[in-house]
């Protein structure tokens, strides 16, 4: 279980993060939602380890995290940022082969499992190409199969295992963003992986993510399960946007729909919670 407790973190006078907390449970998926500004990626940076709180607790698996060993962690908590450069001239392969090093084992055994993973995740056919000379989409799907890579392991006993995505889908057309929502909501069910993902796309977490978190200022606005947090008030106080929030027949999850804005127009002015 990764838990995040109270988490507060400001650069100078600005508060950037105020009494945040977010528990991802393996085998669920996790969404953070709110507009630019919210405190999202630096929530995420806190979670992974990349920056410290000023105050507040993160445990991973009943374990303060600053008190793992950085090969500890990396078998069992993985991050896909919102890019990552490499300057060298690696094939698509031996990226995905880059998350096995903390595994210590042969070449032969991390060409394998990387074999596998690239299949799974439909992208073999990228396999041999140059890194560098791959669309945005194309290495984004790369780093995907890397960090699944980093915490595949071959028997499903030990440690809960955890993916933290940070707005995975920015530089993805439609088919790749539910490729890659699909493949990460599978491994929740099949692996009982726990996922943690940064979207923008309210109707994408709609469809993949099981809790949600919404976050405005720095500040959580709700948290939940998400069908019953994918509501019309929630979502215009978080994003300060009319919606019209239905429900898909074909699949019986919510479809949120953007209004445009009218004179007539009040914003939510109250915690949309407050009343409730």
């Amino acid at each position: 279980m990764y838990i995040a407790q109270n988490i507060n973190l400001a650069r100078g006078a600005k508060q950037i993060l105020q009494e945040v907390s977010i528990v991802v449970q393996p085998g669920a998926f996790t969404a953070v939602l709110g507009p630019n500004g919210a405190g999202k990626s630096t929530l995420l940076k806190v979670l992974s380890g990349e920056i410290e709180a000023g105050s507040g607790n993160v445990m991973l698996n009943w374990k303060e995290l600053g008190k793992y060993k950085a090969h500890e962690l990396s078998l069992i908590r993985a991050v896909l940022p919102q890019s990552v450069q490499v300057n060298f001239p690696f094939t698509a392969r031996e990226i995905v082969q880059l998350g096995r090093l903390p595994h210590r084992e042969p070449r032969s055994k991390s060409l394998v499992i990387a074999n596998k993973v690239m299949e799974d995740t439909n992208i073999m056919a990228l396999a041999d190409r140059k890194y560098i000379e791959l669309s945005g989409g194309e290495q984004q799907r790369v780093q995907l199969a890397r960090v699944i890579a980093q915490i595949t392991r071959e028997h499903k006993a030990g440690q809960p295992r955890f993916l933290l995505f940070d707005e995975p889908t920015s530089s993805l057309d439609i088919a790749q963003q539910h490729a890659m929502l699909h493949i990460a909501k599978e491994l929740t069910q099949q692996e009982e992986i726990g996922v943690l993902a940064i979207l923008h796309d309210m109707n994408l977490a709609a469809q993949y993510a099981d809790e949600v978190l919404f976050m405005k200022n720095g500040k959580t606005v709700a948290q939940g399960k998400t069908a019953e947090l994918m509501q019309e008030d929630v979502l215009r106080y978080t994003f300060s946007h009319p919606v019209q929030v239905l429900c898909n027949a074909c699949c019986g999850k919510h479809h949120v729909m953007t209004m445009p804005l009218s004179k007539s127009h009040l914003l939510l002015k109250k915690h949309p919670l407050e009343h409730v």
